[in-house]
Parts: structure tokens; C-alpha cells; sequence
């Protein structure tokens, strides 16, 4: 997340975040320090906690989902938000109107799944 107002500068910082590893199946190490710290900035400090993460992930291989009530800090919440709105008003989308198929696709997203349910966009890192 970027606390500049542009794209080009949400790029910037995103491509400025450290790379993790997926951890291998079947094992569940809890969050190093300097993760909690990183991830505090943008994530509610509920979910940093050992025992939180891990009864998350074993929710989720449970049941393939979990809802994750006030996960994001509010400034993060507040700043994604506003990206969105800003978003679909230069598409002209919102407010009782329908969004087209294409909507969202942009230099770096490239749409993900069928048209007709989960759907979405995925950054591949280039802006």
C-alpha cells in the first residue's frame, strides 16, 4: 500500500516489500518478529498473534475461506477504499450502473477465472 496518491507510486512501494516464501504444505510456523513488525503497518496487531494466524490457517483448510473481521488497519482500509472510488469513477462505473466485462483491466492486471463468478484481477508487477 502506497501512501502517495498515484499508481505509479503504489507500484514503487509495492515492488519495495520484501519477498516471502511460501511456507510447505503441511507446515505452519508462526510469524518471525520482523514479519509481525512489517505486516503491523497494514494488518489489525488480533491477527499477528501466533495463535490467531494459526487458527486462521486452520479454518481455511477446513473450510477454504475464513472471514477476517477489521483485518486491515483503517488507514489501509481508508486508502484502498478511495483508490477504488477513484478508480471507478475515471471508468465511469458505480452508482446503479453496470460494470463491463473489461472493467478494472489496466497496465499490470491481467483478469483471472470465468466472467461469471470469481473473477478477479492479478498485478503482475509491472506498471
Amino acid at each position: 500500500i502506497s501512501h502517495s496518491k498515484d499508481s505509479a507510486g503504489a507500484a514503487r512501494d509495492a515492488q519495495q516489500l520484501p519477498h516471502i516464501e511460501a511456507p510447505e504444505e503441511g507446515v505452519c510456523h508462526p510469524l518471525s518478529d520482523a514479519d509481525k513488525k512489517l505486516l503491523s503497518e497494514f494488518v489489525n496487531a488480533a491477527y499477528l498473534k501466533d495463535d490467531a494466524s494459526l487458527k486462521v490457517r486452520a479454518k481455511f483448510e477446513e473450510e477454504s475461506y475464513v472471514l477476517l473481521y477489521d483485518f486491515l488497519q483503517p488507514h489501509v482500509l481508508e486508502e484502498i477504499r478511495a483508490a477504488a472510488a477513484r478508480a471507478d469513477a475515471q471508468q465511469h462505473i458505480g452508482r446503479a450502473r453496470l460494470a463491463p466485462y473489461t472493467s478494472g483491466y489496466d497496465t499490470g492486471w491481467t483478469p483471472v477465472g470465468p466472467p461469471h463468478m470469481r473473477r478477479y484481477l492479478r498485478y503482475d508487477g509491472t506498471p
